[in-house]
């Protein structure tokens, strides 16, 4: 695999480019790590990557990359240019005025970047994925659920698919809903559960449910139209990512991860 980090050398960098490391340490993997410099700057930030480098405990070696102009749309350009299989940024811890909490780079990234993206929270405490809540709305569940479980079987994971529904959905359906599930997923891959899960809403169940079941990593599937495109507003960094320190993976509709 090939594996882009950006990193502007903070504390949140570091975290994200060590969990990278231990979900990936087989030697053929292939880690780049990317600087997005101020052109005013280039000369003395060069400087401050190869420093960071030199404070990475590891003896891996990375390919690095720097460019200048806008970050989020530098990071989609070198992934593209790299061929990399996926991107791993790490996020700060706290919010301030001016950014939603992932950050206006994050969240532009989010929006549109084709490479299969993890986001990485500052206070996570690297444990590798081996139970995954991925939520879905249950539409095109066959090609939705190819990339997750690729990325599944790396780690003997569990995929705990869950689908909010309203309150007031009749029980004789909630029943149906999970037979056909099962049905559809019982020859993809053996570790797979699904819970549909009644909430107020899709925020709101997501939330309650993370907290019931500890799981280490939470997984999205976006394309147009999917009713998950709620999810990527404030609301859920805050109150599913943020305060339980969970990793985001985010795949989109063109990728089905190698």
């Amino acid at each position: 695999m090939r594996i882009l980090l950006p990193v502007d050398f903070s504390s949140n960098s570091r975290v994200a480019v060590y969990y990278a490391l231990e979900l990936f340490p087989q030697e053929e993997n292939t880690f780049i790590l990317f600087h997005c410099a101020k052109p005013e700057t280039l000369e003395a930030e060069q400087k401050q990557f190869d420093e960071f480098i030199a404070t990475l405990s590891t003896d891996k070696t990375f390919e690095t990359l720097t460019s200048t102009g806008i970050t989020a749309e530098e990071i989609k350009r070198c992934a593209l240019k790299a061929q990399v299989d996926m991107v791993i940024l790490g996020r700060k811890g706290k919010l301030n005025n001016t950014e939603n909490v992932f950050g206006k780079t994050i969240s532009a990234l989010m929006g549109n970047i084709k490479t299969p993206l993890i986001v990485v929270p500052e206070a996570h405490r690297s444990t590798l994925p081996k139970k995954i809540i991925y939520a879905s709305d249950l539409t095109n569940i066959n090609e939705e659920l190819k990339g997750i479980i690729r990325f599944a079987k790396h780690f003997d994971a569990l995929i705990h698919i869950i689908h909010i529904v309203p309150e007031e959905l009749e029980g004789e359906t909630f029943d149906q809903e999970q037979r056909d599930l099962q049905m559809v997923t019982r020859n993809l891959y053996s570790k797979i559960k699904f819970t549909p899960f009644t909430s107020t809403g899709i925020i709101e169940g997501i939330d309650e449910f993370v907290k019931c079941e500890y799981p280490d990593l939470l997984a999205f599937y976006k394309h147009p139209g999917n009713l998950l495109q709620t999810l990527w507003d404030m609301a859920l960094a805050e109150k599913v990512s943020m305060h339980n320190h969970l990793p985001v993976l985010l795949f989109r509709k063109e990728e089905y991860y190698i």
